[in-house]
């Protein structure tokens, strides 16, 4: 009989964090065992060597096997490894065209990093407050470096700064003419100056991201000026805007909120001039019903959008109709014979299944069913005969006398 001592994975050692993109090497103090990872997408292993690389961000586990033998269970065990993610250096943003003698500040989103300029003889910069200084007519490219981490080296990113000896505010674009109540961008070719209106009441303007708010029908110049610094003036670009009016969508149903089962109701939207219309139920498009006014055959949620030839368009709010249902009654009633009773008209004096309509608040029909039951009184004569001084039934207080009863 052999007996097999059970396998043993050892003890692991390794770096349990790494950065995106970078590797560690995991080992055993046993050796002859295979690696594996719980999540690639996070980490893969060389199953071999026990080299890790780190592919996304997160935490994952890092197992070591050793194969049983003998008829020996195989034996494994696991440490977890972290991928940490890379530091971002952030957004660069400020004037990046100065005037010789001229001074701006560049800021970062991220904050706790170092500024450098590859050409100093041109621009210098404030490693710590960014504070740019314009020496000499040239460029200089400006590069912020981020902070690390324990486990990630530092990022960096760079914008390019020129020197000049006039400033320019760029070539301005975006839409010149917008409808009422809608908005549009405006940039430049410049960055760090700043938007204004000539005219707010008819469009306001982001100073910061061109931002155009149009509010009423009209026209204002949008201005974008780059502030001068140093030797250098300020300098303007400017683009007209032009507001025009948009249509105005509402629907008219006469009052009525619904109409009665087999009956239609006509929505008109109010009148614009050479405008489209589309009409919408439920949200969803009404196929080819495009006039000034419809024929509802449905209850639902009613709206039309009205567009008109330059583009502008607005959309109703919502008018809800419901279609009225007939109201039914039916009533018993008994008559008796020879008596009459008036219903609907008529003079009745037979029982059977009588029907009259009415006209309800809403227009709709009220059908009123009568079911009509009519009593008779039976009577016959018997003769009876009886003897003087004799009792067959008392009629009255006294003895019965001859005669008809």
């Amino acid at each position: 009989v052999t007996v097999t001592a059970p396998p043993s994975a050892g003890t692991l050692s390794g770096t349990d964090s790494i950065c995106l993109g970078g590797t560690t090497t995991y080992i055993s103090t046993v050796t002859g065992g295979i690696w594996s990872s719980s999540n690639t997408a996070i980490a893969t292993v060389n199953p071999t060597t026990g080299l890790i690389f780190g592919v996304s961000s997160g935490s994952t586990l890092i197992t070591y096997t050793v194969a049983g033998v003998g008829g020996c269970a195989s034996a494994t065990i696991s440490r977890p490894v972290t991928i940490i993610p890379p530091p971002s250096p952030g957004i660069i943003s400020g004037a990046q065209t100065l005037c010789i003698g001229g001074t701006s500040t560049l800021t970062s989103t991220v904050g706790g990093g170092v500024w450098s300029s590859n050409n100093q003889s041109v621009v210098t910069i404030n490693p710590s407050t960014g504070q740019l200084t314009a020496l000499s007519l040239g460029t200089s490219l400006i590069t912020y470096t981020g902070p690390g981490n324990a486990f990630c080296p530092p990022a960096s990113t760079s914008v390019l700064v020129s020197v000049v000896t006039t400033l320019d505010a760029g070539i301005l674009s975006g839409n010149q003419i917008l409808c009422e109540n809608s908005t549009a961008i405006y940039t430049s070719t410049v960055f760090g100056g700043l938007w204004a209106s000539s005219n707010p009441s008819v469009a306001r303007v982001d100073s910061i991201s061109g931002l155009i708010f149009a509010l009423r029908s009209g026209t204002t110049t949008i201005t974008y000026t780059v502030l001068g610094s140093g030797s250098c003036p300020s300098a303007s670009a400017s683009r007209q805007l032009t507001v025009i009016p948009s249509p105005t969508a509402g629907i008219s149903s006469g009052g009525a909120t619904g109409f009665c089962i087999g009956s239609t109701i006509t929505l008109t939207a109010s009148p614009n001039i050479g405008v489209t219309y589309q009409w919408i139920l439920n949200g969803s498009v009404i196929s080819g019903q495009s006039a000034s006014s419809l024929t509802a055959i449905s209850a639902g949620n009613y709206q039309v959008v009205v567009t008109s030839p330059n583009g502008c368009r607005d959309t109703s709010s919502i008018l809800s109709l419901s279609i009225f249902t007939p109201v039914q009654t039916t009533i018993f009633d008994t008559l008796c014979f020879p008596s009459t009773l008036q219903f609907g008209g008529l003079t009745l004096n037979s029982g059977g299944i009588y029907q009259d309509t009415l006209t309800t608040y809403q227009g709709c029909d009220s059908i009123i069913t009568l079911n009509l039951f009519v009593d008779t009184i039976l009577a016959s004569l018997s003769p009876v005969a009886a003897c003087p001084g004799g009792n067959v039934f008392a009629l009255t207080t006294g003895q019965p006398t001859g005669g008809q009863y």
